[in-house]
């Protein structure tokens, strides 16, 4: 939450839902800016993968954004927002959103979200939160994921009813076949059909195919970048054979092995 205040600090620094969201690649896509009018392109292309996901969330449920923040910040994305139920949809969904958009443009992540106490405004931000999810993508995240720890399944068993828990675990959560962490299905949010695009017919999924045989054609030669990709290419290909089995022509062959 963003206060200009400074006499009641400690009633603000108070507990919040915060996502640390590491951009791959970030200095290549800085190193490769030609000149004053590609950088303002790559800008406003980051800016508005953002922005378009908190105006789709604002459209799609009405939430008001007063109780958040979101920044990016050279090669992160932070954001935070007040830890109540009525968030817990909100800050879910606008990282989805978020992902799926920036991987429209061919953008990878990679982070972590946790609660924690959290206060900032213009000048400084001073977060557990954050420390935490930082911590998370730091030294567990690995692949192009966002990290969800056990805690938010705590919270929203604790304080959500059926329904939200029913979301969390189905729509806003994929559990990693290989080592069992739970992280953000930001392909949930790229749908093979869009109610008001009657021809999407699967474009963000069939995108999202291309992007990963690319990668792991460029990087062959470059282990540590190929592991990302095959990573990218297992969730992909199970993420499609359940949702859409009917599409066999959505999986990548002979990428994930």
């Amino acid at each position: 939450m963003t206060s200009t205040r400074t006499d009641n600090v400690a009633d603000h620094y108070v507990e919040h839902f915060v996502a640390f969201i590491d951009i791959l690649g970030y200095s290549q896509i800085v190193l490769e800016v030609k000149d004053s009018a590609d950088a303002l392109s790559k800008i406003m292309s980051l800016k508005a993968a953002v922005d378009q996901a908190e105006r789709t969330l604002v459209m799609r449920t009405g939430w008001q954004r007063s109780d958040a923040s979101v920044r990016i910040l050279s090669d992160s994305i932070i954001v935070a927002i007040k830890a109540t139920m009525d968030n817990f949809d909100a800050f879910f969904q606008l990282i989805a959103e978020a992902q799926a958009n920036l991987a429209r443009r061919g953008v990878l992540v990679r982070g972590g979200v946790a609660i924690g106490r959290h206060y900032e405004d213009e000048k400084i931000v001073f977060s557990e939160g954050l420390i935490k999810a930082y911590t998370l993508e730091s030294t567990a995240a690995r692949f192009p994921r966002v990290l969800v720890p056990g805690d938010f399944w705590d919270y929203v068993t604790r304080n959500g009813h059926d329904e939200d828990i029913i979301w969390f675990r189905d729509l806003y959560t994929w559990r990693d076949a290989g080592d069992g962490e739970l992280f953000i299905d930001y392909l949930n949010f790229m749908p093979f059909t869009r109610r008001h695009e009657p021809n999407h017919n699967g474009r963000d999924l069939r995108n999202h195919r291309e992007l990963i045989v690319a990668g792991l054609a460029a990087h062959a030669g470059s282990p540590n970048v190929l592991t990302k990709f095959r990573w990218l290419a297992t969730y992909h290909n199970e993420w499609c054979s359940d949702q859409c089995p009917e599409h066999p022509d959505l999986l990548i062959h002979n990428g994930p092995a």
